[in-house]
């Protein structure tokens, strides 16, 4: 079957267009403009397709999901650039969605793409899929709990987020974790860089309920409750990951202290389970801002491995978004 393509543009601009429905495999939506209001989708469909591309669009949405799709077979999602319209600098703490949010989209390909405040991307119920070169910046969570904000993997297997910056600044951000993993088997978090983590009762990076998720060469700085932390879960490995430059208890929005005294750069927690078998390898901390801690673990929970005083040091180099146009 050929390839069905619309609104296709070469000028080296956008093209203005509303919302969009993909309505049959192969279609390909390249190069739009696409904004949409109140509750409405960006991108949505009318049933779930095979080899769908979304590719070198802008997409600004406000209530709902820029994209939303369910059952896809090989999507790929790339070079798009997500702009949330619903809040303005400094408007925090509304409810917002997410700036794609895709269920059971098995094997998809999520590549060099952009988010602009309100919610990360949220992958739930996939298998093998891949998130690589991300940029986010200014997540906005869900309401005054805090939490959301970041890029989420709910009930996946084998989940991979590659290559990855987070910034948020703290007089506009209202995030939760960062990033989060929860009840995942499997799955890779490599080679990112996350600067801000305001929110009183997030992480950097929160595994939660999973096995065998494996996080590499990873920087968190800038958190103000936890740098990386483990939760309920089962044999889970960091390797060259650093936390440094925590906030300590200093006040960011009102959002008030942290839900601990000693804010820790790494834990190992019983959310009603133990984790155990966490492996913390090459591991390294610099925590500047009192009062703060080094390590927190929950009784019952095991761990091997040591943290390492880094002192100062400079962050990894960020990924930058760079637009492309079709």
């Amino acid at each position: 079957m050929s390839k069905k393509t619309f609104f296709y543009n070469r000028s080296g601009m956008y093209t203005p267009s509303g919302a969009i429905s993909i309505t049959a495999n192969n279609q390909i939506v390249s190069g739009l403009d696409i904004t949409v209001s109140g509750g409405a989708v960006g991108i949505s469909s009318s049933g779930s397709y095979d080899n769908v591309k979304i590719q070198k669009c802008r997409i600004h949405w406000r209530g709902a999901y820029g994209i939303h799709l369910t059952g896809f077979t090989n999507l790929e999602i790339s070079d798009c650039d997500f702009v949330f319209t619903g809040a303005t600098s400094g408007d925090i703490g509304t409810e917002t969605n997410n700036c794609f949010r895709l269920y059971g989209c098995n094997g998809a390909q999520i590549l060099r793409n952009r988010v602009t405040g309100g919610n990360g991307p949220f992958f739930d119920t996939m298998s093998n899929h891949v998130c690589q070169y991300i940029q986010c910046t200014n997540m906005q969570g869900s309401g005054a709990s805090g939490y959301g904000g970041g890029i989420a993997h709910p009930n996946c297997t084998n989940p991979s987020l590659l290559d990855f910056y987070i910034k948020n600044d703290l007089n506009k951000a209202w995030t939760g974790d960062n990033i989060n993993l929860y009840n995942c088997t499997g799955g890779t978090i490599s080679r990112g860089l996350i600067d801000g983590n305001n929110c009183y009762n997030g992480a950097c990076i929160q595994l939660q309920n999973d096995s065998s998720v494996n996080v590499d060469n990873v920087d968190g700085i800038n958190w103000h409750q936890q740098g990386f932390s483990v939760a309920n879960a089962l044999n889970c490995t960091y390797t060259s990951c650093r936390a440094g430059y925590n906030l300590g208890n200093t006040l960011e929005q009102g959002r008030g202290t942290t839900s601990g005294a000693t804010p820790p750069a790494f834990a190992n927690e019983n959310y009603g389970s133990n984790s155990t078998g966490t492996v913390w390898t090459s591991c390294g901390y610099y925590i500047p801002t009192a009062p703060s801690s080094i390590y927190w673990e929950d009784t019952g929970c095991t761990h091997t491995g040591t943290l390492t005083n880094l002192g100062a040091f400079t962050p990894r180099t960020p990924y930058i978004w760079v637009p492309v146009y079709a």
